[in-house]
């Protein structure tokens, strides 16, 4: 019982041997050079665009140690303008510090310490400002037949190489304008710095040109374009008498129905063209033309001249927000001599 009475004195007595007067804590080593460093990230921005600087401040010791120095203060200087900037920054616990700077022109900056004898510069960094490159003017258009075409202007302001034809400049796609973005095709401008994509087939979406950017010149992306037209479709088709003599007529009847923003799902289409076009031997005709209902209904009276395929068309609306839609195609079958081949 003794022992294990005296166990919590032993323990308490040796756990304040660090505190007991006359035994003062180790100091560590005072620095003997103080060592400042300063990096720019990015070290090429555009007009107008910020940089992060940082550094470390640290001391090496008469015995070769490395130790931050904390709480210091940290004054940092433009060395291409006579202001002042006021880039001024305190060390944290482990010897770090930053700021953030916004430049308009090239700037080479130094971070200087002095303080209790001991100062110190940092090597110098040089951040450069790109020079502006412009996407404008960017236009689009999309026909019922789903062929894209856009066009657009490459302005350069001065810079080392302020030719555009050199550059490549991205036409992107998106199918609903926030991400996703993807690169179809690139081009590069012609010698009046206008530029010319497709026409070529495309699902509809969002669209953008966009400049990556390079040595000389900050990225550059233009406004976001949509390019949009709703699906339109056929249903409830019939095609009688399936056979008849040549030079009688069929009935073609059917619903022309479309999709829109303003609707859940399809709805019928009314008062629009469609077309009953056939296939006899390896050409494509019209037959008959005729136009939806107010409930996108269609009835039409179209002739015969030979075996073929019949199918009802609606070539969207050039001017307007639809695509070109086909129906299934039927076999007709006809009685005499054709009178096409």
């Amino acid at each position: 019982m003794t022992l294990r009475r005296s166990l919590p004195v032993l323990t308490a007595l040796t756990c304040g041997l660090g505190v007991l007067p006359g035994l003062p804590a180790r100091a560590a080593a005072p620095p003997v050079e103080a060592v400042l460093t300063l990096f720019a990230d990015p070290k090429a921005i555009a007009a107008g665009g910020e940089v992060r600087l940082s550094g470390t401040l640290q001391g090496r010791t008469e015995a070769g140690d490395v130790i931050p120095i904390p709480g210091e203060a940290i004054e940092i200087d433009n060395l291409n303008t006579v202001e002042d900037d006021g880039l001024d920054a305190l060390t944290r616990t482990d010897g770090s510090y930053s700021v953030t700077a916004s430049l308009r022109e090239t700037g080479t900056f130094r971070a200087r310490f002095e303080a209790d004898g001991q100062k110190a510069d940092s090597p110098r960094v040089q951040v450069r400002v790109l020079a502006t490159a412009v996407l404008h003017d960017f236009g689009v258009s999309y026909s019922p037949s789903r062929r894209f075409k856009a066009t657009g202007r490459l302005t350069l302001s001065a810079g080392p190489n302020d030719d555009p034809t050199r550059i490549d400049v991205s036409l992107q796609y998106s199918p609903d304008g926030r991400r996703g973005w993807r690169t179809v095709t690139r081009t590069r401008p012609d010698a009046h710095r206008g530029l010319r994509f497709g026409p070529f087939t495309h699902a509809p979406g969002w669209w953008r040109l966009r400049f990556p950017g390079d040595e000389h010149y900050a990225p550059a992306t233009s406004t976001v374009r949509k390019a949009w037209r709703w699906k339109t479709s056929f249903d409830a088709l019939t095609f009688t008498p399936r056979r008849i003599k040549v030079g009688k007529k069929i009935t073609v009847s059917g619903v022309l129905y479309r999709t829109g923003a303003k609707r859940k799902g399809r709805f019928p289409y009314a008062r629009q063209k469609v077309a009953v076009i056939f296939l006899c031997g390896k050409t494509w005709r019209v037959a008959a033309k005729g136009r939806t209902d107010a409930k996108g209904r269609f009835k039409i009276k179209a002739g015969t001249w030979c075996d073929a395929r019949y199918q009802v068309v609606f070539d969207g609306t050039a001017k307007g927000d639809t695509l070109r839609a086909y129906s299934k195609s039927a076999k007709i079958d006809t009685l005499g001599r054709p009178t096409l081949n």
